[in-house]
């Protein structure tokens, strides 16, 4: 049995009201995508009632109404934002699979429930996988203790071989390439944690 907990997704990126949905060619893209909305049972807050778009209209609606929304790893404006207080392993399923598959990008915030941290998610067009990093209560990334211990670490200076304090050029070319290690251990770092721009959401032709 797999544990619910509370979740909330934002989505963005362009959407066809005319090609044909890649999985199934029965339907179109936009309704494929309304379908996956409707199959999730989410809402616009908790507590609210389910959201069940059944047109392009519908969504825009839920659009609209989503933008002044305050939710964790979120910005609302020109996105479509969702929310579920019991979603299976905090996770939209469906709805995730359908944007992936259609090519809209998301951000998706778990909050913490029994043994599980908090963490945000994140997918865009062209990755393989999910981008995922731990996260407090209110959407800001988390790193851990050993993360700034490595980094801490490459911050000591090497024991100097007798005389080199009389070269300052070697001493300068020592303390250059440990500020270059840790800049890049920390791009790296904030890369891991930060996920890219999420794109407005649009409905075309």
């Amino acid at each position: 049995m797999s544990d619910r907990y509370a979740a909330n997704i934002e989505i963005g990126g362009q959407i066809s009201r005319s090609k044909p949905d890649p999985d199934d060619s029965e339907q179109t893209c936009l309704e494929a995508f309304i379908a996956a909305i409707n199959n999730e049972s989410v809402s616009i807050d908790y507590g609210d009632k389910d959201e069940n778009p059944a047109n392009e209209q519908e969504l825009l609606e839920l659009l609209k109404e989503g933008e002044n929304l305050q939710q964790p790893f979120a910005t609302s404006e020109g996105h479509l934002c969702f929310k579920h207080s019991e979603i299976r392993n905090g996770e939209f399923e469906d709805l995730e699979t359908a944007c992936r598959r259609l090519g809209l990008s998301f951000n998706r915030h778990s909050e913490a429930y029994c043994e599980y941290d908090a963490h945000n998610t994140w997918w865009r067009p062209g990755m393989e996988a999910t981008g995922e990093t731990a996260a407090t209560g209110s959407g800001n990334p988390l790193v851990t203790l050993d993360e700034v211990k490595k980094i801490r670490e490459a911050a000591v200076l090497p024991e100097m071989p007798p005389g080199a304090a009389e070269h300052p050029f070697y001493c300068d070319d020592i303390e250059t390439g440990i500020r270059l290690k840790i800049t890049r251990m920390l791009d790296a770092l904030i890369k891991g944690c930060e996920a890219p721009e999420l794109p407005k959401f649009e409905i075309v032709d």
